[in-house]
């Protein structure tokens, strides 16, 4: 339903999954796999220049995922940024997106789901996963986005209102 458009997200609503691969997916991930360290290799490169431009930046009120474990992303599979309100985060999105770029929310925390809601249990509030999940963005990545990136980033700026109007046409061309 999420890949149809049919929902705007993923949520867990009952036990089971569709684990069967087909032909020509399992054709994909094969040429994936033979190719996965080349492909980890170029997200992390994506992951890092997000970093490199969001740190240079230093933006007051956006939180970025953190650096100081070595791994320096991680297998590069997601670039986040923390914004100070949902409001925030959502206009965001919608700004990116009248762009043209894609950015989405995260997810919605497994307790809060309709299966979590009937299954699970939770011992105290989850101030701190309701939080992130309602202040978080997540960026595009994708192999081949590196030629993309600077149109990104100056949409990035002009979006959150970091630039002059007379700078924004040229950020985003």
């Amino acid at each position: 339903a999420f890949m149809k458009n049919m929902t705007q997200f993923y949520n867990w609503i009952g036990p089971g999954s569709s684990y069967l691969t087909s032909e020509i997916t399992a054709s994909f991930l094969y040429a994936q796999l033979r190719e996965a360290h080349s492909i980890t290799d170029n997200r992390r490169s994506i992951w890092n220049r997000y970093h490199q431009f969001f740190m240079s930046k230093n933006y007051k009120g956006i939180r970025l995922p953190p650096s100081d474990s070595g791994c320096h992303g991680g297998n590069g599979h997601i670039y986040y940024i923390i914004l100070q309100s949902k409001s925030d985060r959502d206009q965001l999105i919608e700004n990116l997106s009248s762009l043209n770029i894609t950015s989405v929310f995260h997810y919605i925390p497994l307790h809060s789901s309709p299966m979590g809601q009937l299954v699970g249990r939770q011992a105290t509030e989850m101030q701190v996963t309701d939080m992130a999940s309602s202040r978080m963005v997540r960026l595009p990545i994708w192999v081949g986005i590196q030629d993309h990136l600077e149109r990104i980033f100056g949409a990035i700026e002009v979006c959150l209102g970091l630039v002059s109007v007379q700078h924004q046409h040229s950020l985003i061309d």
